[in-house]
């Protein structure tokens, strides 16, 4: 989903199956667009193609691959008109694409004619499962955000209003650094 492949990558790929013979090119109809090549699949093709299909084992994208979740690790400790204007963006953004999943899933099941298993409905609901749980993902990240902000904003009010009872005193870190901080005194 949102995978756009370029048409140069797309040709080298298929250049590669004909060179593993995998694929052959074969001629085009009488009539059709002389610029386009078209391939069909050789035995040995057919046979990984199966071999792959068979495989018990799947890869399934881990959370380090994917740009929400790195991005996510490293948003806590920007300011707070970026994240909220990265997690708008990313909010719009995964909206579009539940959208998008949406009416593909609906346009899929007008077409279903036969009673045989569909499987691009059901990949399509898979996708709109992942999505749905990115956007859960960023409501809570947002809200998770808040409330620190929330929190940040009324401590530092709170020494604020303290005022005559608070005086600013250099704390001592390691290695002799100075951090500025007021301290209240009670």
């Amino acid at each position: 989903a949102g995978v756009e492949p370029l048409t140069g990558h797309f040709y080298r790929g298929l250049h590669r199956l004909v060179e593993d013979g995998l694929l052959r090119g074969v001629p085009n109809p009488p009539g059709s667009d002389p610029r386009r090549k078209l391939y069909a699949i050789t035995r040995r093709g057919s046979e990984v193609f199966d071999a792959w299909l068979g495989q018990r084992e799947v890869s399934f994208t881990e959370s380090r691959d994917d740009g929400l979740s790195a991005k996510a690790l490293f948003l806590g400790g920007a300011e707070p008109q970026m994240v909220r204007g990265v997690l708008d963006g990313w909010l719009e953004a995964t909206r579009m694409r539940d959208d998008g999943l949406r009416r593909a899933r609906e346009a899929t099941e007008r077409r279903a004619r036969n009673p045989i298993l569909d499987p691009l409905a059901l990949l399509l609901t898979r996708q709109s499962r992942v999505v749905a749980a990115d956007l859960e993902f960023i409501e809570s990240f947002r809200a998770a955000y808040e409330r620190v902000v929330a929190r940040r904003e009324a401590g530092s009010a709170g020494v604020a209003a303290s005022g005559a009872a608070a005086s600013p005193r250099p704390a001592t870190l390691k290695g002799g650094r100075v951090a500025l901080r007021t301290l209240s005194r009670r």
